[in-house]
């Protein structure tokens, strides 16, 4: 991971994984590919995930890692902070979307509905994420309910991407272009 200065165009930090600092046993440094970054809106929080499942929690000031949490199976594909809030969603080829909080530092549910892998994940204020996979369908996932409303679409293309515009809106990318 790599920290930049935008004026100057020149590293700030360098944030080596494993691999690299000679750790051959990987349990809380990514020895893999960094497949997802997200940055709290309070810039207090900067999550990081690799293809072996692993998500680190760093400082971003300071680039120390603040915690290091092992998604149940499978690699990250995917992470988002609700906005305005120290709340991160991550998803991937456990086709789980996972609820954590990062006040607490802690796990808080597993989200069950996606068929195959989950490639994308988005949150906005309101307390629900939106996460699409493989199975052709997008998820919004409300929280407080425990409930998700699905779409599926007719359609030979994947989506490939999921954002929220705002809490009523949505937007899609398909693998077609």
């Amino acid at each position: 991971i790599v920290k930049w200065n935008l004026s100057t165009g020149k590293r700030i930090r360098t944030i080596y994984g494993g691999l690299k600092v000679g750790i051959k046993n990987c349990e809380d440094l990514h020895c893999a590919t960094i497949s997802a970054l997200s940055l709290s809106t309070d810039c207090k929080f900067l999550a990081s995930a690799c293809l072996k499942g692993l998500i680190n929690i760093w400082n971003p000031n300071t680039c120390e890692r603040l915690k290091s949490f092992k998604q149940s199976r499978g690699p990250v594909r995917a992470l988002a902070f609700r906005r305005n809030f120290h709340q991160l969603f991550s998803a991937g080829d456990d086709k789980l979307v996972h609820f954590w909080s990062l006040d607490e530092l802690a796990h808080i549910e597993a989200l069950y509905g996606h068929h195959s892998s989950i490639v994308s994940i988005d949150s906005f204020v309101r307390e629900r994420a939106i996460s699409c996979g493989m199975d052709f369908s997008i998820r919004l996932w409300k929280i407080p309910e425990s409930s998700n409303l699905v779409y599926t679409y007719k359609n030979q293309n994947k989506v490939e991407i999921v954002r929220f515009v705002n809490d009523e809106h949505f937007v899609t990318g398909f693998d077609n272009g």
